[in-house]
């Protein structure tokens, strides 16, 4: 396994080129993006622990409604999101309630919850105040909370000197461009704190992404394998 070591003063950089996925180059008619930095990610699985019981003779003030308390702590993250952390993302992708049945009071509700933030001390404080804000839900509604981190990514920044360089490139080329943090995680993440890493953004029309809509103009993708190239190329005179 060692012999797949390198060192990485024999490396002159990593860049990467790809789709933006979302649609802020498009929208604002600029033809390249160079990233700064990537967010980090991090992803909890977060469980509602009520009472299954008849919903037609169950009481309002008896009920211990599991799936109550999730979605009342959705709609309440998405409001500390857009008020404390507008830079950040937060997403519920789904929800599984047990027993499942139409009419029994839900004993359980499972959810899978991802937050995202360039700046690994906001994540850190948007990760907190996602956990204190369940167990508040929670108490809310008479019933319990639970959670687990499944997985933590953190954010990596680009490095100066190869944005600087995609910079160059771009002006020698009289292309339009502007400095933006990438949502996505992508390779340059990993590579970041090896070597000196940079990222290319061409546009996404419309912004669609990992749907059969995603579509990006053949002229830009010529662009930007052009840019990659000639960026590539000032790279490795640093050798």
């Amino acid at each position: 396994m060692q012999k797949a070591k390198r060192n990485p003063a024999t490396i002159a950089g990593y860049l990467e080129l790809h789709i933006e996925q979302g649609g802020r180059l498009d929208a604002a008619g600029i033809d390249i993006g160079i990233v700064t930095g990537i967010v980090g990610r991090t992803t909890y699985e977060i469980v509602f622990h009520g009472q299954a019981s008849h919903s037609g003779t169950t009481e309002l003030e008896r009920r211990k409604d599991a799936l109550l308390g999730a979605s009342r702590f959705i709609c309440q993250a998405y409001d500390l999101w857009q008020t404390d952390y507008p830079e950040g993302v937060f997403n519920c992708g789904n929800l599984i309630v047990s027993p499942g049945k139409f009419n029994l009071i839900p004993d359980q509700a499972r959810l899978t919850l991802e937050c995202r933030h360039a700046d690994k001390n906001m994540l850190s404080l948007m990760e907190r105040d996602l956990l204190e804000l369940a167990q508040s839900e929670a108490g809310v509604h008479n019933i319990t909370v639970t959670s687990r981190r499944v997985q933590h990514m953190p954010a990596a920044v680009m490095t100066e000197s190869a944005v600087q360089i995609v910079e160059q490139v771009c002006e020698s080329m009289d292309i339009n461009y502007t400095r933006l943090i990438s949502y996505a995680g992508h390779d340059a993440q990993m590579l970041s704190g090896f070597t000196p890493t940079a990222m290319i953004f061409i546009p996404s029309v419309g912004g669609a992404s990992h749907n059969p809509n995603e579509y990006t103009d053949w002229e830009h993708v010529v662009q930007g394998a052009n840019v990659l190239l000639r960026s590539v190329l000032l790279m490795a005179q640093g050798l």
